[in-house]
């Protein structure tokens, strides 16, 4: 009977122990396509660049649109900080697949951006990597040839992921 009545109480306590212990709506979220990584060349900050997609839901269906949103730090991890301040909503970069590193930035070593890869719990470590042979990463982000709305279908046909 001990055993019964013992076994009962962990099931109840169970029951109300269960949950989504890092639950958090989607609207306090700024969803995260690409990545974009400058170097100012008079303060030597990192320039982070984002495309994130503001999606809204419309009578007739929903809406997206792609947002370039920047930020500015000494290192990577102060300008992902500040990032956070400037779009008031906690960046989500399970969806990043794509990361464009300017030349100069490559040139010294990726180094620091693999570390931020690694120790960053949000970040897949399947995120590609990309050198722009553009002046800047951003560049490529605010393209004026594109071919679909949001710039990370193309990086997906580059890459031969569906």
């Amino acid at each position: 009977m001990k055993k019964l009545c013992v076994l009962l109480s962990c099931s109840f306590i169970l029951v109300f122990l269960s949950g989504c212990w890092d639950y958090s709506e989607i609207e306090d979220n700024t969803i995260v396509n690409i990545i974009a990584l400058d170097r100012d060349e008079k303060t030597k900050d990192y320039i982070l660049s984002i495309e994130s997609m503001d999606v809204q839901g419309l009578s007739q269906g929903v809406d997206i649109s792609p947002h370039i949103i920047e930020a500015r730090g000494r290192l990577i991890i102060e300008a992902v900080s500040n990032l956070v301040s400037i779009t008031t909503k906690i960046p989500y970069w399970r969806h990043a697949t794509v990361l464009i590193v300017s030349q100069d930035i490559a040139s010294e070593g990726l180094e620091p951006i693999l570390d931020w890869i690694a120790r960053s719990p949000e970040l897949q470590l399947t995120l590609r990597i990309f050198v722009s042979m553009e002046k800047t990463a951003k560049e490529i982000l605010e393209g004026s040839q594109r071919l679909t709305l949001i710039r990370l279908f193309e990086f997906e046909g580059i890459s031969g992921r569906s």
